[in-house]
């Protein structure tokens, strides 16, 4: 039974997480691959298939994510907004020990 339609027609092949990050150019992990499926790169994300906890992809989804990756990484980046962190409180002076410490008689 094919999982995105449906039907009983079993041409689409499907590819686990894993099997998707072996078949990837490069040294690619299956935490990178998970991380392109859930949160995306660049805006783009791998399209997949959930069945229960698990994660499946096709051949042709793979390839679709990595043109569209390739056309992102062609246009130019959003420059990043830099935020001024805020000033350090200055050092209060420590107090000797003899002032901290309540005296016992």
């Amino acid at each position: 039974m094919n999982m995105a339609t449906g039907s009983t027609n079993a041409t689409t092949e499907y590819l686990s997480i894993a099997d998707a990050a072996k078949r990837m150019p490069g040294r690619v992990t299956v935490s990178t691959v998970w991380r392109w499926a859930t949160d995306g790169y660049r805006g783009v994300r791998l399209r997949t298939q959930r069945v229960g906890w698990r994660l499946w992809t096709t051949p042709a989804w793979v390839d679709e994510f990595l043109i569209a990756i390739e056309q992102a990484n062609d246009q130019p980046a959003t420059p990043a907004v830099v935020v001024a962190a805020p000033k350090p409180k200055p050092n209060k002076p420590r107090r000797p020990v003899r002032e901290r410490l309540p005296i016992r008689k």
